[in-house]
This record gives C-alpha cells, structure tokens and sequence, in this order.
C-alpha cells in the first residue's frame, strides 16, 4: 500500500496545496460571522425572545415557549423540587440538576463568595453557557439544545441564574455507560474522537471535558454538555488541546475494560479529523 505523503504538520501534500491564505481567511471570516450570529439569541429575533418574569430576566427560544416553559420559568427553583429524575443534587455542588416535562433544568449555586464581586461586571454562567450552546448548534457540533436562560438580580448582584436545555431521550453520560461493562466499540471511538477534533478546529476547549460531560443518546451520539467550562479561544493551541485530552483521560482511566488499543484508536481518530501527524503536547495553559 502507497504511503500517503505528508507534510510537516501532518498534513495531506495535496490537500496543504488546495489551502492558500484565502482559504484561511474564509474560515476566520466564517467564525467571525457565526460569532456574531450566536449573540442573537440575547435579542428579540424570530427565534429567541427576551422577556421579562416576575423578578426574573429571561431569554427564551420561541418554538418552546409554551405554558410548560412559562411555568418552569416563573418559579425555576420550585420545580426543581419536583423533578422527576435528578443528574446532580448536593448542598456542596457548584449546580444543582433535574429534568421535569422534557426538559432539564440546571440552577447554579454559588461555591465561591469571590465571584459575588466579579458577576457585577459579567454575564451569569447560565448567559454564558446559553449563548455558548447556541454557539455549538450553529457550528454543527452535538449538544443540548437550550431553550431558555434566566437570571435574577437585585441592584446588579447576581442572586441566581438558571439554564433550560431539552431533554435528550435515552441519555446516559460517558462515565455511567463505561460503568455497564459494555466495551466501548469501534464506533463510539470514532465518533467520540470526531467530536473533540472538531470542538478544537472550531477555537473551542472544554476545561472540563471529562465522561460525566459527555452524553450518549439511545444511538450512540455523543452530545457536549455542562458547557460552563467551554472557551472559545478561537485557536486552540497543542497545550490546551493537550489539557483537554489529558482531562478525558484521567476521567475513564479507571475503567479497566478501556484498554491501551482504545487509546491508540481514539488518538489516531483524533489526529485525522483535526490533520495532524502527531498528538498535541505542551504544558497546560494558565
């Protein structure tokens, strides 16, 4: 079999002889424009709708808007105590998580008294992970669909902050499904890979890309979520990508059934889809 030629940064000769500066400047361009598109979902669009609930501010996406919605939003910790089934629950969690009527809502609770001070001048991590969720759907990147944020201040102190995503039907995260024994197989590797390699070539990392974080639909479908922890850097260097590898890894090093040739397969699956010869190394960042 013919070797396919590389060049140094691993990639296709022939391919690294179609991208010329312009290309590249088309794809800056389209991330610029994406960028830009994702902040519509803070503005009243055929799509997303600001609104005002009682001492809540809200943003809501209108195909979901509905009496279920309006009444999860007009007491979101409320029906938190009803919830059906519960993701994360605890005094001492940084969120609390559960799914009522199709959707899962996540309320953040605040851990450090220091972040009082710093949400006077940023927006809410529901805000964040709102637009950024958005942010992903545009790009073509599996995640939670968000439906609606809320927040609650009072002379701009952040009191609360609330994030509604649908339900993904048949869902388990990562590290539940490994917990099974089933054998992670050739496909879920494959795509698994495909979807990290592609967070990354879009100038995204997750800080805390991790099994939990990871959900699996009734197919195999790998979806992000918890995106509190996703940053887009617009470039993604070796050290950050290697962070973010390095912290999936420690995450399901404990299952026995994953072996060293899942590894290897994930690694190489990872360097194809993002044109590398070679894994990304270095330090983590700062």
């Amino acid at each position: 079999m013919a070797l396919i030629p590389l060049d140094k940064n691993g990639i296709h000769r022939e391919q690294r002889a179609h991208r010329t500066p312009v290309h590249d400047q088309l794809h800056a361009d389209k991330g610029r424009v994406i960028r830009l598109a994702s902040s519509e979902c803070f503005k009243s669009t055929d799509r997303f709708q600001p609104l005002k609930m009682g001492n809540l501010r809200t943003w809501v996406r209108r195909e979901y808007f509905d009496d279920r919605l309006r009444r999860l939003l007009e007491n979101p910790d409320e029906a938190l105590e009803r919830c059906t089934r519960w993701f994360k629950c605890g005094p001492h969690r940084s969120s609390t998580v559960g799914c009522i009527d199709g959707f899962v809502l996540k309320r953040h609770n605040r851990k450090k008294w220091g972040n009082l001070f710093k949400d006077l001048f940023r927006q809410s991590r529901a805000r964040r992970a709102f637009r950024q969720a958005f942010h992903l759907e545009l790009l073509g990147i599996p995640t939670a669909r968000v439906v609606a944020a809320a927040e609650r201040r009072s002379w701009r102190v952040l009191c609360g902050s609330y994030l509604v995503t649908v339900e993904i039907p048949g869902a388990i995260d990562l590290e539940s499904y490994l917990n099974t024994g089933v054998l992670p197989g050739h496909e879920l590797i494959q795509r698994m890979a495909t979807l990290i390699a592609r967070l990354h070539k879009e100038g995204f990392s997750h800080r805390d890309l991790k099994g939990a974080n990871i959900l699996l639909d009734a197919h195999g479908q790998p979806y992000l979520v918890d995106l509190d922890g996703l940053r887009d850097l617009r470039q993604v260097s070796d050290a950050r990508a290697a962070a973010d590898l390095e912290r999936l890894a420690r995450s399901v090093r404990e299952h026995p059934h994953v072996t060293r040739a899942d590894y290897r397969a994930f690694l190489r699956a990872y360097c194809r889809a993002r044109e590398r010869r070679s894994v990304p190394r270095g330090q983590c960042e700062t």
